[in-house]
């Protein structure tokens, strides 16, 4: 755990580009303590869902004490959060593991789980929290601002979401290509039939279109008729 505290706060974090990754490396690091203590007892095969869950709380706990030092020291002391602390609003509180979680008024909900209840809180300038922002991004097929800061604060919660996202999914080249706008022609002068006053239907501009299957206003008769429509507009 001490040398997994240490890896994550080392400059080598910045370098990975995805949030999940970081998470499985971390987790395949977990492993191999475990392996060497207890050798009767080892972990072989795909990582599972409890030990992804222990490297993700784990770096989220570091992230969170290197940002909220201060909040983090005096939730510990039962004491209320600095006048200027940003994380007021929030009614944020510790839980057992010891990470920072976003208060609300859905304790009461028993269908949803925690993550989904009291969000865990991110840095929200720090390279993991944008980069699992871009993850989230692709895994759901680019979605939009909106859609993606929803799916997001079903586990995360950062100040100013809507704003950090949009940054994001700007920077996204599948996005700017997708949504690139088509050359658009300029239209021409006006002719001057169009612009010289004179009397009506002088110069007319004919429109014929058709067929179309009419049915004679006679009883009893069934059978239907080719029809064209021919429109004279008056220039």
């Amino acid at each position: 755990m001490t040398l997994c505290r240490c890896f994550l706060k080392s400059k080598f974090i910045t370098k990975f580009s995805s949030f999940s990754k970081l998470t499985r490396i971390l987790a395949y690091c977990f492993r191999f303590v475990h392996n060497i203590r207890s050798p009767s007892k080892k972990c072989s095969g795909p990582l599972t869902a409890a030990e992804l869950v222990v490297a993700e709380n784990l770096i989220i706990q570091l992230l969170q004490e290197q940002e909220f030092s201060v909040e983090i020291h005096m939730l510990r002391e039962n004491k209320p959060l600095p006048c200027n602390s940003k994380l007021l609003a929030l009614n944020v509180f510790l839980d057992k593991s010891g990470i920072i979680r976003v208060g609300g008024r859905l304790s009461k909900h028993r269908t949803l789980n925690i993550n989904q209840k009291h969000p865990m809180l991110l840095p929200k300038d720090h390279h993991l929290t944008r980069s699992n922002i871009k993850e989230y991004h692709v895994r759901y097929l680019h979605a939009g601002p909106q859609l993606l800061l929803s799916l997001l604060r079903q586990k995360f919660w950062f100040s100013h979401g809507l704003s950090i996202v949009r940054q994001e999914c700007h920077k996204c080249l599948t996005c700017r290509r997708a949504k690139s706008q088509s050359c658009q022609q300029l239209m021409s002068d006006l002719p001057s039939v169009r612009i010289t006053p004179d009397r009506p239907f002088k110069r007319v501009g004919v429109d014929y279109c058709g067929p179309f299957l009419t049915k004679p206003n006679v009883i009893r008769i069934k059978v239907k008729f080719k029809s064209y429509v021919a429109l004279f507009i008056c220039m």
